[in-house]
């Protein structure tokens, strides 16, 4: 089963990959020949916009991102898929009993892999994802620098990388770089509150059964609030989802799995 989620998430990245240097932008230079004639646009995407309309500028911010998402509705839907496989595949790389059995072959396809995995996830520039990679690399590098003999050169190692890591973060920030990136996180959490809010007023009104599987879209649009900016499909929470669209005692039984 771990060999064929790793396998999956590799192929998801070379998807992401893919979308990213080819298809994205074949599909923007697509909606650049038609984008002021609405039955030609519709035609080729599906979708009714409107010269000047909100929702032909959220169409093109969309094309414009270039964040792929591979076979999922959203860029942060891979992100969070590739995290854990990523870190498991570390895991096994960097794993001595990994290595004291199989060929330096398949720990190269391995670290290939491994690489396609990271590259995709950057390419999805979901801060989150990459919060929780660096967190789960940290977690792993202190579980394999544990089982060495020089624990605690590696403890004083460790101590001053975090250091300079906030002093460059600190300096970063200060000097301007990392602030609109802060603004645009904030931004987002915004934007999820919001969702998070009309999801709850859906919770209370259908809390034993939920409005239902793949009915999420079409109930929300009752529950949006004036200042959301779109129509979500989802309301960007997993439990929130699940008690959404299967009630509150299906929410209880996800907690109680997890």
């Amino acid at each position: 089963a771990i060999v064929v989620m790793i396998g999956l998430a590799v192929g998801m990245s070379l998807v992401a990959i893919e979308q990213r240097f080819f298809s994205m932008p074949r599909d923007h230079e697509a909606f650049e020949a038609v984008r002021d004639n609405p039955a030609q646009l519709y035609a080729l995407s599906g979708q009714w916009l409107p010269p000047n309309s909100p929702e032909l500028s959220r169409f093109e911010n969309r094309l414009l991102s270039q964040q792929p998402s591979a076979t999922f509705a959203l860029t942060n839907s891979l992100a969070g898929f590739l995290v854990p496989w990523s870190l498991l595949l570390t895991a096994i790389l960097f794993g001595s009993d990994f290595r004291s059995f199989v060929g330096r072959s398949r720990i190269a396809i391995g670290g290939l892999g491994l690489l396609a995995m990271i590259f995709a996830l950057a390419l999805t520039g979901s801060r989150p994802a990459m919060v929780a990679t660096l967190a789960g690399l940290m977690a792993l590098g202190f579980l394999f620098c544990w089982r060495t003999p020089y624990r605690r050169f590696v403890w004083k190692l460790s101590v001053v990388l975090l250091v300079i890591s906030l002093s460059g973060a600190i300096g970063a920030y200060q000097a301007g770089v990392g602030r609109e990136t802060l603004r645009n996180a904030a931004r987002s959490v915004a934007f999820r509150v919001e969702y998070w809010q009309a999801t709850l007023a859906m919770i209370a009104d259908h809390p034993l059964v939920g409005c239902g599987p793949g009915q999420f879209q079409d109930v929300y649009t009752r529950y949006k609030l004036p200042t959301a900016s779109e129509e979500i499909q989802d309301p960007h929470n997993w439990l929130l989802e699940v008690t959404a669209t299967a009630g509150i005692p299906a929410g209880i039984l996800l907690l109680a799995l997890i």
